[in-house]
């Protein structure tokens, strides 16, 4: 079963499963995932949310948000990191069978057989051999932890469960962005010089969701955009970036925020 989760541009929602939804009303342009997504949508992308939008009598005047969609369906940056990282995983595993295969191979050809934690016996021999004997020690075998050492362990595991929930339910806790936002000399563009730092102990993120707010030369909100950083940034790591939309006519300045985010671990 799918769950669904919405951000309308200033709160997270969700989840909700396709059930609990026959009752809502969504707008279009309401950004929405769900875990067989890549990147945030809009409901109207989706063919099984297409139902729930509502239908307005009169038009909307507010302008449309700066979201380029198809952005979200196809990222070739994107795609070519991921296959980065398969290529990686792949040699990395490849290795590791072939010094598994050689470790094998050399115990073999020694002739070594370990029967208990404390004897080591030379195949072929039929009796234990001293000299063998002093390889396996106490210090060797697995330490017993006490009591309290059991209790300090899983106080350890429930902390870590309690900043995990922490990171996954409020990113833009965790996620601090400093960006430069430049309109361009000749045309319409505003260029996004930007570095987002994830504070986060435990949790990774990616796929951030930016609102960028344009205003008029006496500084008040025109309308408002939305745009998608598709980077993957690690705890305590820094991700610099670049984007490049178009500002609304009669806008002047920007500034832009945080709205939520992918986690992963």
């Amino acid at each position: 079963m799918r769950y669904y989760y919405f951000h309308d541009g200033e709160h997270q929602s969700g989840p909700f499963d396709i059930a609990e939804l026959a009752p809502c009303s969504l707008k279009s342009d309401t950004a929405v995932w769900h875990a067989e997504l890549e990147y945030w949508v809009w409901v109207s992308q989706l063919e099984e949310l297409k139902d729930f939008i509502k239908r307005e009598e009169t038009p909307k005047t507010k302008q449309p948000p700066l979201f380029d969609k198809g952005k979200i369906k196809t990222d070739t940056a994107s795609v070519k990191r991921r296959l980065k990282l398969i290529l990686f995983a792949v040699l990395f595993i490849v290795t590791f069978v072939a010094t598994l295969s050689f470790i094998t191979s050399f115990t073999k050809k020694t002739g070594y057989k370990y029967e208990s934690k404390n004897h080591t016996r030379i195949e072929g021999m039929g009796k234990y051999n001293k000299a063998n004997l002093q390889r396996t020690s106490k210090s060797e075998s697995a330490p017993v932890k006490s009591e309290k050492e059991k209790m300090a362990d899983k106080v350890s595991e429930k902390e870590r469960e309690i900043i995990k929930t922490a990171e996954k339910r409020e990113p833009t806790k965790f996620l601090l962005i400093n960006a430069k936002l430049k309109p361009s000399l000749l045309g319409n563009k505003l260029m996004v010089t930007a570095s987002i730092t994830n504070t986060a102990k435990l949790t990774k993120y990616k796929d951030v969701l930016i609102e960028i707010t344009y205003y008029d030369k006496f500084k008040d909100p025109i309308t408002t955009g939305k745009e998608v950083a598709y980077i993957d940034i690690t705890p305590g790591s820094r991700v610099d970036f670049k984007l490049k939309t178009t500002m609304p006519p009669g806008s002047r300045t920007a500034d832009c925020r945080i709205l939520t985010a992918i986690h992963y671990y």
